[in-house]
């Protein structure tokens, strides 16, 4: 099994699972079965992963308190993502106006 070919996800468990990450929320992932690309979505809580490896190196860790992330390495993703009340994007805080 080749664990560099897609993303990793790594429970508090200490089991680690190769799979394809569709989405990372403040309380729920999902993600697809890497060997059933066209398979079902399995979506499970946030609060019980330690981190996800995806296959262009960067890395999600995740707080044991909660379902924070914070970015580490280098990373060319353009995903938005909710950050405790906070939207981000590289790394960086998203500003909005109030319509």
């Amino acid at each position: 099994m080749d664990l560099y070919a897609q993303d990793t996800i790594y429970f508090r468990t200490r089991e680690l699972k190769p799979a394809k990450v569709e989405e990372v929320g403040p309380t729920l992932t999902k993600y697809k079965n890497n060997k059933i690309p066209d398979g079902p979505v399995y979506i499970i809580k946030t609060a019980d992963l330690d981190s996800i490896k995806y296959k262009n190196g960067t890395t999600d860790r995740f707080n044991k308190s909660s379902a924070e992330m914070s970015q580490v390495g280098f990373t060319t993703d353009n995903r938005i993502k909710l950050i405790g009340k906070r939207y981000v994007s590289q790394g960086r805080k998203i500003k909005h106006k109030k319509c």
